[in-house]
């Protein structure tokens, strides 16, 4: 079964999420939001993603990890976009990084931001064969 690209990033940054996720009270208090990038109307037509004008979008997005914001994140591997999981105090923080993204104000890229619950999948199973094993 072949995954497709864009699938397959979901996938590693679920993972990628579920390594890094604390557990302080106050982190678990935060959302989670995904954003989901495309080529806006000042991308450059036939030129792959690291040959677009980007810089000010990858130092904003640095400066949000170091805020501890941004969990993980990156372009898709068949240059339609990109990829960011985000971690706010709610959906109007969420709002705001979307609005100052600089790729998004030059239009080089447009953007869909969806709340997210993240399940880890290996507790979740655990539970799961635990309680059936409970109704043995």
């Amino acid at each position: 079964m072949e995954v497709s690209p864009k699938i397959g990033l979901l996938l590693l940054l679920s993972i990628s999420l579920l390594l890094i996720s604390s557990s302080h009270a106050e982190d678990r208090a935060k959302q989670t939001f995904v954003i989901v990038y495309s080529p806006g109307a000042n991308w450059l037509p036939n030129t792959p993603v690291f040959g677009q004008p980007l810089q000010n979008h990858i130092d904003y997005m640095t400066k949000l990890h170091r805020e501890k914001k941004l969990l993980s994140g990156g372009p898709f591997t068949d240059n339609a976009g990109g990829l960011a999981i985000i971690h706010v105090n709610d959906v109007q923080e969420a709002k705001d990084i979307l609005a100052n993204d600089p790729a998004i104000k030059e239009k080089v890229l447009c953007a869909q931001m969806h709340p997210w619950l993240s399940i880890n999948w290996s507790d979740f199973l655990r539970k799961a064969s635990y309680e059936q094993m409970n109704k043995l």
